[in-house]
């Protein structure tokens, strides 16, 4: 209720026509009509105005308020819009900035942090990525850098042979195992220690068609078999061993996924 007309809550619009405004005088032409080649010039603020005499500020009550029925208010900057549609006591540069200052400095502060954040972020994602290529690197040399000689198989001792296929020959005692490295490591294979994960990363590194992923997946089952159907039986050398070639596969075949 204010001293001119009445709001109506339901439907957020005045329940009678804006008094200010008539169609037969100033609803075209506005309160100052101005004349041209001795013609009156329509007015847009007249016309946006007087389109609708029951809308209530304009549709943004947000931002304005109405407490007189008759003109709109900013009640944060004073800022007043009369019927005529002039700006009246227009909010200053320098009290813009005023009201804007708490707010930039809020971005401010949750920009440096955001900052902050994605910086240590980024840290942490290359000490893990510079991490990775260590640990794949020293795995990559590891697998080609096995020679005759090599008495460390991961965690498992080997007795030394003239190849890797003989010396973990000679070293495993569970005969399923045995038949499993026999697959793996065929006689007279020299790519790295001459063993099916080796070939496969020698196939990643030269980007050629994988020949021996199948494989490399069918060992992986046949391995997680073994530890499933003997594992209880093995020795601790023959479990170590087991588990090195089922490492070595599953890091080569996951080169390739």
């Amino acid at each position: 209720m204010t001293p001119n007309r009445m709001l109506n809550p339901r439907t957020g619009r005045w329940s009678s026509p804006d008094p200010h405004w008539d169609i037969r005088t100033n609803a075209i032409f506005g309160d100052s009509p101005t004349m041209r080649n001795d013609r009156y010039m329509p007015s847009i603020h007249a016309i946006l105005q007087s389109g609708n005499l029951f809308m209530f500020v304009m549709h943004n009550p947000v931002r304005w308020v109405d407490s007189s029925g008759l003109f709109a208010v900013c009640p944060t900057t004073t800022m007043m819009i009369e019927p005529s549609g002039l700006w009246i006591c227009p909010i200053t540069l320098k009290h813009m900035y005023q009201m804007a200052k708490p707010y930039l400095y809020k971005a401010w502060d949750g920009t440096k942090w955001l900052g902050s954040k994605a910086w240590d972020g980024t840290k942490w994602l290359g000490n893990q990525a510079w991490n990775g290529a260590k640990s794949a690197g020293n795995w990559v040399r590891g697998l080609f850098g096995r020679g005759s000689s090599t008495t460390q198989f991961g965690g498992a001792r080997l007795q030394t042979g003239s190849n890797m296929r003989d010396s973990l020959l000679n070293t495993a005692q569970n005969t399923n195992l045995r038949n499993l490295i026999d697959q793996l490591y065929r006689p007279g294979a020299h790519i790295g220690d001459g063993g099916t994960a080796a070939i496969l990363v020698n196939e990643f590194i030269r980007g050629v068609t994988p020949q021996h992923l199948q494989k490399a997946n069918e060992m992986i089952g046949a391995l997680q078999n073994l530890f499933k159907n003997h594992g209880s039986t093995m020795s601790f050398n023959d479990i170590e061993i087991a588990l090195q070639l089922l490492t070595d596969l599953k890091l080569a075949v996951g080169l390739f996924s």
